[in-house]
Order: C-alpha cells, then structure tokens, then sequence
C-alpha cells in the first residue's frame, strides 16, 4: 500500500500525462473569489492568479482514493493522509495551475476545434472506433464529472503536454554522470554482526507489586478494550423471497404460450444476404450465384460487400421480415440449405439472400418444461418483491418505524451480536460474525447514538436491515485478570533495556580500542558472525535487506553501531571491517546499466525542475492552516467509506 501511495504521488507524470477519464481532476479556469493579495480564506493555495479551493482538493482526492483502492481495497483515507497524500495533492494542483498561468502569460491557447479532436480521441467515448455522444455521455456520468469540467481538464492537458513535451525530449546520460553510481553499485564491504538476544536477560526477572501496578497504570492503553457495539441486524434476501413464492399452472401456461421462439419450435435460417440499390446489380448476383458462382465473391465484385458484411446470423421468418420486408423473409425461408433467392425489393434496396443453413427445429411440450419454466417465473417475482420490500421498509423506517416493526410487518427474523470491536473482535469465542456481513460492523460503527436503523446491499441480491443494539464504553482489563501477561511484558520490557545497555557497551569498547571478539567475549555474549558482499548482488537478490546488513553499506570502515531489532527481540552490533571500492571501468555491463536508468529518468527530472521554475515565476502561496485542518478532518474522522 505505501509502495502505491508513493509510486502515484512522486511523480509528474501524475501531474501532466495520466488519462483524463482515470483522474479527471480540474484545476482549470478558477480564479481569486476573494481578490487581494495571499492566500484567500478556506483555499488551500494560490498561485499566480489561481486559487485552489478546498471543493477543488476534495474533488482531487477522492478520485485519488478510488484509484489507490483499486490496488488496495482495504486503504483508507486515514492511511493516505498519513503517506502524505494531501501535501503531494495540493503541490500536483499547484503545479498543475502553475503550468497554466505560465501558458496564459506567454498568449498560448488551445482552440475548441483542439480540445473536441482530443475528446473524440478518447476510447472511452468511442463505440465501434467513432465518437458516440450517447457513450460520452455515460462516461461523463460515471466519473462524476461535467463536461465543462472535462473539457477544461483536456485544455489543460494539452497546454502541460505543450509546455514540458520539449523540455522532457530524452538525451543519453554522459557516462561520466553514470560512472560513479554504478563504481558505488560494484562496493563490496566486509564486516561483523553480533546477536545480542533479549531473552538472555530475562531470566530472573520479575516485578514487585508496585512495578508491576506503575507500569500497568502507565500502558494502560495497552490493556484497554475499545469501545464495542452489538449488532441488530434482519437479512432480506432473493432467495429466502423465492422459496415462499407460488407460481400457478396459469402462470406457467401464459409464459409458455408468449414465448413461442423458446418452446415451440419456431424454424430457424442462418442467413446471408447483400442489398444493393440497383435492380440489375442484384439481379446479376442472383442469377451468377444460382448458376454455381461464389455468393461471396459476387458480392465483394459487384456491391462492394466485404466477408464480414454478409451475415445476418441465425433469425426466425418473423424477425427477419421485421429488419427487410415479410416478401423478402417469405422467400429465404421458402428455399433450400444452400439455395440464393431472387432479387426483392424493401424499403432498403433490393435484396439478395442465400441460406447458409437450416436450423433443425424440436418443440418442446409444456410437460417437459414446467419445471424450469417455474423456476424463471418464481426468480423473477422473487427479484420484484425484493424491490419493492427493500423500498417499503426504507420508507418505514424514514416514517420513524424500528427495526422490530419492519421485521414484524415483512416476517423477518432480528438476528444480535455480541458486543464487538471496529474490528470485529468479540469476546465470546463462539461466536462468529458470518464473513459476508463483515461490511455492517462499520456502518455501525460509523452511526451516531440515536440513528435511524438502516437498510445497507450486501450484494448478491441480499440486503440488511442494521441499527446499533448495545454501546460499550471502552475499558481497562483489571490487572487481575491479566496479571501474567502484564508480568510478561515487563519482563520483556526490562530485557530490552539490558541489551541496548550491553550492545551500547560492546559498541563503546570497540570504539576504545578492543576487538569486537573480546568485546563480546568480556560480556558472556555470541561471538559475531562475518558478513560481506556487494550493494549490487544485494539489489538483485529481490528479497529484503536486513537492517543490520542494510546499517553495514551506510557505515565507514572501522565504524561500529548498535541498532535495535524488530518486535524487541534484542540488539545487533554492526562492525565495518572493510570497505572496497568499485570500479565501473572493469564492468561495462553494469555501467552501460547504469546509464540506460539515468537516461530513462532524465525526461520525469527535467520536466519536475521545469515546473519548480514555473512555480517561481508565478508564485504559489499555501495555506497552511487550511491544509493542517483538513487533514485534522480526515485523522479525526472515522472512515466510514466501503473500500
């Protein structure tokens, strides 16, 4: 998740390239409501004569979060605003902006005619490779975004592309550039690390009662129970509604007298046919392909038609007879397989129709297909009763009705959970949340005391009807009752400090002169293990570094550091024996590399040092309070949001 957060924030081709319809953000056209100079209340910043407003920031984020959700499902807003997604959004609106007043100084400006070529372009607006308004539209409707909107954000794309297109052209990095990081890829190092165990100083340990009574008191959060809520919850589905639903022999007999296409065996042609305008060329065709020649190449030599024009598919008379004429369908289906018919006039031309095939027919008795004929009849009205109950109880419940009269009225059975975390940790161990009600635990805990209950979609045709049963405060566990887990993280607690105490001191003494060996061996500690290799034999392995490995490549030769290890389980002592230069003139290869990657990055550097210099020359002001209070809004809030 931080890997996305970062790999979308840092760059400027986020800034000037991503696809319209994917980020759709809009920073075009906004002027200064408030006028005079700094940064106007509420707006977030102001650059050149732009304001960015906070509607503006908000617009931005959300469509940022939907795409960081589409990687990771489970991210919250909470979770970008600790990347530092607001302060990387706000600096792409300025730069965005920043662009566009520079363009507008300088008298550049993209024409109408532009900006419609742009948009027609667009795939997402295209059926069958042409524009298609009726598509637009949709698009536009689905991204929630206007088409003035859209066509300002085009304007400005086009401007960007106009501005850092020149700017951002490749040029092959100097190999004088690239020599000293790839001689730094080709570093070997040496050294020693020493496992100093936090377990090797737990024994004997254990707390009085006072210790043990401070260190509860000052941890408490620790051994806090968050607050929990009880879910009331009724499940309305499709199913449970089908399995109560009759379907009367009436019923059955009227849909199987109105689908005759299904049951009766209506005969069915595949079709090929050609309508030209003129009676002699369709006359030509006819009579050339009835005589033995290829229907196909007739067409193509005649009218035009390529192989892909031809087919009908496979019809019925009466549905082809409505797309030409019933004379026409009369005769295709009054010919053999493989028979051409004679040239017929419609409302389109003059048609020519070959018989590809006849599709052999069977009817099927009423007797045979009862059962299934039942079973589409009874999921359809189970689908509409579902409908119609689901808007039923959310008028009720607007009405001020509860919960146990929704359930009454509709014969639904009230189903409560123990009290649970946000998380959906209970303390009954027998008790188990079923995990496709998982979603209710934070609509309930996004709900104020005193909410309405709710009706929330499960999916797959199954919705609930929530409210929130029984409210527990959060709590501190009596130390009593934990009292061994209490003693155990103290001891633990303890433990770590001796041996940062002991790793601090073998580090002291190797400074002062001892080896690393009697240093260790003065403290009853493991002797240290040697270590070695190159940065880049590390860099390829593709698993992650360890940290007392990574410490070691950070270190000069000779230099000793303690550092923790994760999850408390003790100290390490990294030693620098040997530090050996690389040198990329003896590798080619991973010079040429080295080369290659710089020269990749030189457009995104360039283009990111031109837009800093934009943003100089028209100025750009932040507000500081206002981004500091929105992501307050964002840390204080629960995020309620449905990944």
């Amino acid at each position: 998740m931080i890997t996305f957060f970062r790999r979308i924030m840092t760059s400027w081709a986020m800034i000037a390239l991503l696809s319209v319809i994917a980020v759709a953000f809009v920073v075009t056209g906004v002027s200064d409501p408030f006028g005079g100079g700094g940064v106007a209340p509420g707006a977030l910043a102001k650059v050149g004569e732009k304001t960015i407003t906070e509607p503006e920031f908000l617009n931005q984020f959300d469509r940022f979060m939907k795409q960081a959700r589409a990687d990771n499902p489970a991210v919250t807003n909470a979770a970008a605003v600790q990347e530092g997604a607001v302060e990387a959004l706000v600096g792409q609106l300025e730069s965005r902006a920043a662009i566009e007043e520079f363009a507008r100084a300088e008298g550049l400006a993209i024409s109408d005619r532009a900006v419609d070529g742009d948009i027609a372009s667009i795939a997402a607006f295209q059926v069958n490779g042409k524009f298609d308004q009726a598509a637009y539209q949709r698009a536009l409707q689905s991204q929630q975004i206007s088409e003035k909107d859209l066509r300002g954000e085009v304007r400005g794309a086009k401007l960007t592309q106009q501005l850092l297109g020149p700017v951002s052209i490749a040029s092959n990095a100097p190999r004088r550039l690239a020599t000293p990081y790839a001689s730094l890829l080709l570093e070997a190092r040496r050294g020693s690390i020493a496992v100093i165990p936090s377990a090797k100083y737990a024994a004997g340990l254990s707390p009085t009662e006072g210790q043990l009574t401070a260190y509860y008191r000052s941890t408490i959060s620790r051994y806090t129970i968050p607050e929990r809520r009880s879910l009331r919850y009724a499940i309305i589905s499709k199913d449970a509604i089908a399995a109560a639903t009759q379907v009367s022999d009436a019923d059955v007999q009227t849909y199987y007298n109105e689908h005759p296409d299904l049951y009766a065996g209506i005969a069915k042609r595949t079709l090929s046919q050609v309508v030209a305008q003129d009676q002699t060329v369709a006359s030509k065709i006819a009579d050339r392909a009835k005589a033995g020649e290829s229907f196909a190449k007739l067409a193509a030599e005649l009218a035009g038609y390529g192989a892909g024009d031809l087919a009908v598919g496979t019809v019925t008379q009466e549905s082809f007879a409505s797309s030409t004429s019933p004379a026409v369908a009369q005769a295709a289906f009054a010919v053999p397989a493989g028979a051409v018919t004679a040239a017929l006039k419609s409302d389109f031309g003059w048609h020519v129709v070959r018989v590809d095939a006849v599709v052999p027919t069977k009817s099927r008795p009423l007797a045979s297909v009862k059962g299934e004929i039942s079973a589409l009849l009874r999921a359809e009205k189970a689908e509409d009763t579902l409908a119609a109950q689901v808007a039923e109880i959310q008028d009720a419940l607007a009405q001020g009705q509860s919960i146990a009269d929704v359930a009454t009225s509709n014969k639904l059975t009230i189903q409560t959970t123990p009290p649970m975390t946000s998380d959906g940790r209970v303390q009954d161990a027998r008790f188990t949340l079923p995990t496709e009600l998982a979603p209710l635990i934070a609509k309930a805990f996004a709900a104020d005391a005193g909410d309405e209950p709710t009706v929330e979609e499960l999916g797959e045709d199954r919705y609930a009807v929530l409210t929130v049963g029984e409210t527990v405060a959060p709590s501190a566990i009596p130390l009593a009752a934990i009292r061994a887990a209490v003693s155990a993280d103290w001891v633990r607690l303890q433990a770590v400090a001796k041996a940062k105490t002991a790793a601090e001191a073998v580090a002291a003494d190797v400074n002062a002169g001892k080896t690393l060996a009697a240093a260790l061996a003065a403290r009853g500690l493991p002797a240290a293990q040697s270590v070695g290799g190159r940065r880049i034999d590390l860099s390829r392995s593709g698993q992650q570094i360890p940290p007392p490995i990574a410490m070691m490549f950070t270190l000069p030769s000779g230099a000793v550091r303690a550092m923790a290890a994760e999850d408390n389980a003790g100290w390490f002592v990294v030693r620098v024996d040997e530090v050996i230069p690389g040198n990329a003139e003896a590798d080619l290869n991973t010079l040429g590399g080295m080369q290659s990657q710089i020269t990749r990055s030189l457009p995104e550097e360039m283009a990111a040092q031109f837009v800093r210099s934009l943003q100089k020359v028209v100025g750009v002001e932040r507000n500081a309070k206002t981004i500091a209070a929105v992501k307050k809004r964002f840390n204080s809030a629960a995020d309620t949001e449905t990944p």
